[in-house]
C-alpha cells in the first residue's frame, strides 16, 4: 500500500494495462457532444478510483464504458454536423 491507503496499479505480466480514457473523455466533453461526454468523464473517473483501491474488475468495466461513451459522443457530434450541413445546403 502506498500513501493514503491506495494501492499502486501494476498489471500482471501478459495482461494489458487498464486505461482510464480520461483524456479522451474530456476531449469528447469539450469538442464533441457534451451530454455523452459528461457520462464518459464520470466513467473515466470511476475507473481511476477503482484502480486506486485495487478493484481491477470494476476498473476494467468502467474503462470499457468510458470508451463506449466517448464513441457515442463522437458519433452524435458527427450526426449533428452532417444534419446541419444537409439542412444548410438543401
Amino acid at each position: 500500500m502506498s500513501q493514503g491507503g491506495y494501492r499502486r496499479y501494476d498489471p500482471t505480466p501478459g495482461q494489458p494495462p487498464i486505461r482510464t480514457n480520461l483524456a479522451w473523455a474530456i476531449a469528447a466533453l469539450l469538442i464533441c457532444f457534451w451530454p455523452a461526454g459528461i457520462v464518459a468523464v464520470v466513467y473515466a473517473l470511476k475507473t481511476r478510483n477503482r484502480l486506486q483501491i485495487g478493484d481491477y474488475g470494476a476498473a476494467a468495466r468502467y474503462s470499457r464504458l468510458a470508451k463506449i461513451w466517448c464513441w457515442v459522443s463522437l458519433a452524435a457530434a458527427f450526426v449533428l454536423v452532417i444534419g446541419v450541413l444537409a439542412s444548410a445546403f438543401s
